[in-house]
């Protein structure tokens, strides 16, 4: 099996391809602007996703077995968390929100 490049040069990587694709976009500020916040946005989205799902994990996991004690379990889920369910949220690609709209009022 080849050798993985280690995290840090993949993040090296990925940082400079995003910076040739966005220079090679030739695109004005203003919209560059828009399209990374909507980028950055769906990934601060997918992020705490995950956080809610290994925190719900870690608590099936805590559950006791028949018999043992319970484990007392604390709410780590902030009220305007998605619903149960709702986790697994892919970083959206161009053309907008699930409508087929812009997706842009608000943010």
């Amino acid at each position: 099996m080849k050798d993985m490049l280690g995290i840090n040069a993949r993040v090296e990587d990925l940082r400079e391809q995003i910076i040739k694709d966005i220079n090679r976009a030739q695109m004005p500020a203003c919209i560059l602007d828009y399209v990374l916040t909507e980028i950055l946005n769906d990934v601060r989205a997918q992020r705490m996703n995950e956080v809610q799902k290994e925190r719900r994990k870690y608590r099936e996991e805590m559950t006791p077995a028949p018999g043992e004690a319970p484990v007392p379990k604390r709410e780590d889920t902030p009220k305007d968390a998605p619903a149960p369910g709702k986790e697994d949220v892919s970083i959206r690609k161009k053309g907008g929100g699930a409508d087929g709209g812009d997706d842009h009022a608000g943010s």
